[in-house]
């Protein structure tokens, strides 16, 4: 029987070696880090924290489809609500507040919109044209901000509702993020109310996928390796035939599925003539960065609803902890590049602290803050970027690659990631039957 083998254990490989380990087919799972999970991890210590706040959606039909399969059930796993947006410009301007509707399809949004707050006719009369962003793609080549004024779009709502979703979702300013990859986003996440609702874990993200995954693929007879580097990619005559580790060690295999972050691909490819090109790609999407801060006050704050929008100063996202278990924390999701990189994290910490202690100076000062950074979160997410996204194909047979910045047409997600993962799995298996 061919051996395949997966390269990381992110939530792309995750996702490929349990399909293909519930096919029958013989798996082995190699991960360097010593937990698996990728840049959606679990990290040690207490309280058990993700390397970051995340939010799932009910678009997610592959991600949650697959946490089902493993048993996670959607009620307990996740404060699920519906599609609730409020957005907080400088405390001297009304709150923005969108509510989702329960009329069917995308007549929710309809309803949603007609009942925003925060909004003047001309605004909302202006945004009830939204339906026609839904419609046709954009051409390849717009940025989101050059569509939306394209789509009649008045500056205001770019900056105050269709930007901080812009740099939510693709972690990018809404001036040079992919007006395609925006409109894909918009466009599943708006089609009904089912899959506008908003999902935040109540669980660490190791207790959703990469523990009963690990656990699951143990069961199914996969070989499993945490914590094993691989150093190089065995190729003879165009075709893979395993990988060498790097402490010496090889493994033998007919299917490579590469599912590492972008860097470590890159690594992995640049040596093999037939990869260089590919490798080039993967290295011109870059990266960007994503900070957590959670901060600990005392009286204990409440958000409701319970993630909320500071569309000044550092434009942080806010989700209470509450959800989660740990009331008096809340969440500041701060995202994508620009000069709060620079800072250090005392510098960062004071900065989000006082835009929260504006918005919400009843709160008082935090009594701790934990900021945790994920530098390479995302690839930057450009229209030139969009269009260097590789497939799950190589040159090289039985070379395949999965992971979020792979050709999805989404956003780097966790959804993009199970739907890299899953595609890439479905077509090793066509091809091997």
């Amino acid at each position: 029987m061919s051996r395949i083998l997966v390269v990381g254990a992110g939530w792309a490989g995750l996702s490929a070696a349990l399909a293909l380990s519930e096919a029958g087919r013989r798996v082995t799972l190699v991960e360097a880090a010593a937990l698996a999970g990728g840049r959606a991890r679990s990290l040690r210590g207490q309280p058990l924290r993700d390397n970051g706040q995340h939010l799932l959606i009910g678009a997610y039909r592959e991600t949650l489809g697959l946490l089902e399969r493993l048993g996670i059930r959607r009620d307990t796993a996740f404060h699920d609500g519906p599609l609730d947006l409020l957005l907080r410009p400088a405390p001297s301007h009304p709150v923005i507040r969108v509510r989702g509707g329960h009329l069917p399809g995308r007549l929710h949004l309809l309803q949603g919109l007609i009942g925003a707050q925060g909004l003047d006719w001309r605004l909302k009369r202006a945004l009830l044209g939204a339906g026609r962003l839904l419609s046709s793609p954009p051409a390849a080549h717009l940025c989101a901000h050059d569509w939306l004024l394209a789509q009649g779009q008045p500056m205001t709502l770019i900056e105050r509702l269709w930007g901080p979703l812009c740099l939510a979702a693709l972690n990018l300013p809404v001036a040079c993020a992919s007006a395609r990859i925006f409109h894909r986003t918009l466009r599943e996440a708006f089609a009904s109310a089912a899959s506008a609702r908003l999902l935040i874990p109540r669980q660490p993200l190791g207790a959703l996928l990469p523990t009963p995954a690990i656990r699951r693929l143990e069961w199914l007879g996969a070989d499993i390796r945490l914590g094993t580097r691989v150093a190089a990619l065995c190729v003879h005559q165009d075709r893979i035939t395993g990988v060498r580790l790097r402490d010496g060690d090889s493994l033998e295999a007919d299917q490579v599925i590469l599912a590492t972050a972008p860097a470590a691909a890159v690594h992995l490819l640049e040596p093999l003539p037939a990869t260089r090109v590919i490798a080039e790609s993967l290295r011109a999407l870059g990266r960007a960065p994503i900070a957590t801060a959670y901060l600990r006050y005392d009286p204990q704050p409440h958000l409701d609803p319970p993630m909320q929008a500071l569309l000044d100063g550092t434009g942080a996202w806010l989700f209470d902890r509450r959800v989660a278990g740990e009331p008096g924390v809340v969440a500041a999701v701060v995202s994508g590049p620009g000069p709060l990189e620079a800072l250090d994290r005392d510098t960062l910490a004071r900065s989000i602290a006082g835009d929260v202690g504006r918005h919400f100076p009843c709160w008082g000062t935090p009594l701790e803050i934990q900021i945790i950074r994920e530098r390479a979160a995302t690839f930057l997410a450009t229209p030139a970027n969009d269009a260097r996204r590789p497939d799950n194909t190589t040159a090289v047979a039985g070379l395949w690659l999965a992971g979020d910045y792979t050709a999805t047409g989404l956003p780097a997600t966790l959804e993009g990631a199970v739907r890299s993962g899953l595609e890439c799995s479905t077509q090793i298996m066509r091809r091997m039957n």
